[in-house]
């Protein structure tokens, strides 16, 4: 029973996150609070299932989905990490930056690979969302989530109707 029990606290939890990531999911910078709380609500998650993840569970099947995502974590990562002067210079496309560096005097000096290295590192944060339902979805086991998702969608696409209805019928 405790089992059964364990396994609806994580649907639930699931649900919920879903959830939210559609209400306050998209790209947008005016949204950039909410991204946080998802963020920060699944690395909290990631580290409770960590503490609390059964020993007979095997991570086999996300394996190659986690690695995927680690990938894209270290290119990020290596985008940030200044390049010397030199090897910068010969990238494609840098002749009209340093053009611009050299008409106002600024010297070049060392410089990163990505141009906007914030927004760069930000890209990792946005890795963290999908490595929680993943792993969510391990633990309530797919042929929960074979009954479940299918229900949520439904649900979800029905109130997204209503809402573009709304939206038409109230007008601009």
């Amino acid at each position: 029973m405790g089992t059964l029990l364990k396994r609806y606290a994580f649907l639930s939890v699931l649900l919920l996150y879903l959830s939210l990531c559609l209400v306050f999911g998209g790209a947008g910078r005016e949204g950039q609070v909410a991204h946080a709380l998802l963020q920060s609500a699944a690395a909290v998650g990631i580290a409770a299932l960590a503490v609390t993840w059964p020993v007979h569970l095997k991570l086999t099947p996300v394996r190659t989905p986690i690695v995927l995502l680690l990938c894209m974590v270290a290119m990020a990562l290596l985008q940030s990490v200044p390049l010397p002067e030199r090897v910068w210079q010969v990238l494609p496309g840098r002749g009209l930056l340093m053009d611009g560096f050299y008409s106002l005097d600024v010297p070049l000096g060392e410089m990163p690979l990505s141009l906007d290295v914030e927004a760069t590192l930000s890209t990792i944060g946005y890795a963290i969302p999908p490595i929680f339902v993943t792993l969510l979805c391990l633990r309530i086991g797919l042929r929960k989530l074979k009954k479940v998702i299918p229900w949520f969608m439904l649900i979800v696409a029905t109130a997204s109707v209503v809402l573009g209805m709304a939206q038409l019928i109230l007008g601009s």
